[in-house]
């Protein structure tokens, strides 16, 4: 593609998001009438984006850390949300997702982050990701239930003795 159509679709490409952006904020507008009219809204893809949006401040994030920034968004959201809109937030925000984090496996790598931090954050069972302060009985039950794993390993190997995985000797006979 010469460089004159590239120009003339980049230009194309903002004037789309110029529109999409007033659209946008008609589609509110009309959302707000509707509600103080005691309607229900009329544009409910409006409110979708909404709760997908993130902090007001475009460098709420910037130079902080990958947990204090994830925690800071979860606490801004006020619910648990799937790995996808954390990114989002997170790059909303301004977090600075360094060159050894390709864009391409963002996702991946904030995925795992986030599970190996079992202290601060609680997968639940739809895979949304929340806070440990948030479900303070499921994460005392998780906790329960590794502890008494953990007995019930030591219990057996207990009873078996130490020598349990070594087999018996054989006597030989002539």
């Amino acid at each position: 593609m010469d460089d004159a159509t590239q120009k003339v679709l980049a230009g194309i490409q903002t004037r789309i998001e110029t529109l999409l952006e007033e659209v946008s904020k008609l589609k509110k507008t009309a959302n707000m009438v509707a509600d103080l009219a005691g309607q229900s809204p009329l544009y409910a893809d409006v409110e979708e984006d909404s709760k997908a949006v993130g902090p007001t401040r475009a460098d709420a994030y910037y130079g902080k850390p990958l947990a204090t920034a994830v925690r800071e968004y979860l606490e801004f959201r006020r619910q648990a949300v799937p790995v996808e809109d954390i990114q989002k937030g997170l790059e909303q925000g301004g977090f600075d997702f360094d060159s050894s984090w390709p864009k391409t496996s963002r996702l991946r790598y904030l995925a795992i982050s986030i599970s190996k931090n079992t202290t601060v954050f609680h997968k639940l069972p739809n895979g949304m990701w929340g806070l440990n302060s948030w479900y303070p009985d499921a994460t005392e039950k998780k906790k329960a239930k590794a502890k008494s794993r953990s007995r019930t390993v030591v219990e057996d190997e207990n009873e078996k003795g130490p020598d349990a995985d070594t087999p018996e000797p054989k006597l030989l006979t002539d």
